[in-house]
């Protein structure tokens, strides 16, 4: 038994120190000017998209109901078979 867990550990830490070592690429340097995020103008178009697109600049219009309602309903069950 304590032979099995031996080889198990020597086994273990072979494969961890032979395993490949991923490439991490540097990071980038990002300038206030390049970040391109959604955008609201009342100027611009609202997109009408037929199928699956990539749209460039959108333009949010509504961003869904934030807001957290409690459920206040109560259900009783009576009787039963």
């Amino acid at each position: 038994m304590f032979g099995q867990i031996l080889v198990y550990i020597i086994t273990s830490l072979i494969s961890y120190a032979l395993r490949p070592k991923p490439s991490t690429p540097p990071p980038s340097s990002v300038k206030p000017g390049e970040v391109e995020a959604p955008t609201v103008s009342q100027s611009d178009c609202i997109p009408v998209v037929f199928g699956t697109v990539k749209i460039e600049n959108p333009n949010i219009v509504w961003y869904g109901n934030t807001r957290n309602e409690p459920i206040t309903e109560t259900y009783t069950t009576e009787g039963g078979k």
